[in-house]
């Protein structure tokens, strides 16, 4: 996915994300974020800028967002698309597994948004969209070691409500 971004346009691709992880005396983390408008927790995204590729810009908003600083780990984990509010055209998402080798105590937007560190059981029981759920699996098998029969495929989410159209999630946040 180190492709540029001209690659990405051929591809369809809109924006790119990262599903943040770290090994702790626990096991393994996963990092979340609330979005901004409705609060719901989610991983960290944002749009492709034409200088930057996929990747680029997913580690981009991961420190952005979420004040942390990593690499991706292996191809795409796959993707989803659904429509922002107000546009006709669906984004195209990218997902990719990131581990975290730094993390910041302030960031760009830690004044706009909550950062969570949590079990897999915490990320399962915090995401509303489906989609979602389905990538952190593909995310899962790959961090065990088990191949995923639907790596690297988009999910369509036609009814599932995007960033913006409800009021805020609740849930313990700890940065």
């Amino acid at each position: 996915m180190g492709k540029s971004r001209k690659e990405a346009d051929k591809k369809g691709l809109t924006q790119a994300s990262v599903i943040p992880f770290r090994s702790g005396r626990d096991g393994l983390q996963f990092c979340l974020i609330t979005a901004r408008k409705s609060g719901r927790w989610g991983f960290p995204k944002g749009s492709i800028p034409r200088a930057l590729t996929p990747v680029q810009a997913a580690l981009m908003e991961a420190h952005e967002e979420a004040g942390l600083v990593g690499s991706v780990v292996g191809e795409p984990l796959g993707g989803y698309r659904y429509r922002k509010r107000g546009r006709k055209e669906k984004e195209s998402v990218v997902v990719m597994l990131m581990e975290v080798s730094s993390i910041s105590l302030h960031w760009k937007e830690s004044e706009q948004r909550q950062r969570l560190w949590t079990n897999a059981e915490g990320v399962q029981r915090r995401l509303e969209k489906g989609s979602l759920k389905q990538l952190f699996g593909r995310a899962l098998d790959r961090l065990a070691g088990a191949p995923s029969v639907d790596e690297g495929s988009f999910l369509e989410s036609p009814d599932e409500p995007n960033d913006g159209d409800e009021g805020p999630a609740g849930g313990d946040a700890s940065h």
